[in-house]
């Protein structure tokens, strides 16, 4: 599966407060869309309560890749 660069350029500029799909998720963890479907990422921040599709806040998924992103840079140094 590869990147879906397009939508990834798309969702840079956006705020953190933006509700994002299993689409833009997937493309931006490079998790394949029905990882993400049936919620099977460890750690991976709870979908907002109260919509009809899964949807997740922006900023949290943000957050989410900055963290792993600092652990794995933690994992090599050591």
């Amino acid at each position: 599966m590869g990147r879906n660069y397009t939508l990834l350029e798309r969702l840079t500029p956006l705020p953190d407060d933006v509700l994002i799909g299993i689409d833009e998720v997937a493309a931006l963890t490079d998790f394949a869309k029905v990882t993400v479907q049936q919620r099977r990422i460890r750690g991976f921040p709870t979908p907002i309560d109260g919509v009809r599709r899964l949807k997740w806040r922006l900023g949290d998924v943000r957050s989410w890749i900055r963290v792993r992103t600092q652990q794995r840079i933690v994992k090599v140094e050591k």
